[in-house]
């Protein structure tokens, strides 16, 4: 959707242990997912990529995310997105 592989210039793309993403996983782990996206270049395209209704994601199951994306929780980008959903469907 968003046209070029932004994904290439994620700084999550290169770290040690990415399960720090995890949704499952302890909020200590959320603040270090947290301060990885803070830094990253393409946080924007990130979320962008995350709310997209025509993306298929393993770790979105229909309106519930279960990963840390973009410096936000799973259950952030959850509300997020459906609040977007039922902007759109008003």
């Amino acid at each position: 959707m968003l046209g070029d592989r932004w994904y290439e210039r994620a700084v999550c793309r290169d770290i040690e242990d990415p399960s720090i993403f995890n949704g499952e996983q302890r909020h200590s782990n959320w603040r270090k997912a947290r301060r990885i996206c803070a830094s990253c270049p393409v946080q924007i395209e990130c979320l962008i990529d995350a709310l997209s209704p025509d993306e298929i994601h393993p770790w979105r199951d229909g309106r519930k995310f279960a990963m840390f994306q973009a410096g936000l929780t799973p259950k952030q980008l959850t509300q997020l997105y459906n609040a977007r959903s039922e902007r759109k469907a008003a």
